[in-house]
């Protein structure tokens, strides 16, 4: 989201995901959320599964080594380093 690489397409996700006036590709991530709030998931965090940031490394190798096909088709090209700093982001 940060690198702007695929605004348009953020744009339509979130107007199929209900924000159909959607100019702002932020806008995905609002409808994100409220989805998340709808489907009751809003409140689960990594540490409630244990997970550690320490972890964090491992979780992104094992992503690429998993689905490394996802991540050769994408916009922007992810290092293992990106997909922590992610981790890192998103914890709780």
């Amino acid at each position: 989201m940060k690198k702007h690489v695929c605004d348009d397409r953020f744009i339509k996700l979130a107007k199929v995901m209900g924000i159909e006036d959607s100019e702002d590709p932020m806008d995905f991530i609002t409808a994100l959320d409220q989805f998340h709030k709808d489907i009751k998931v809003d409140k689960i965090k990594m540490s409630d599964y244990d997970v550690s940031p320490d972890e964090f490394e491992k979780m992104a190798h094992t992503a690429f080594d998993s689905m490394g096909m996802l991540f050769g088709v994408d916009h922007y090209k992810f290092t293992v380093d990106d997909v922590v700093k992610i981790y890192e982001e998103s914890f709780e």
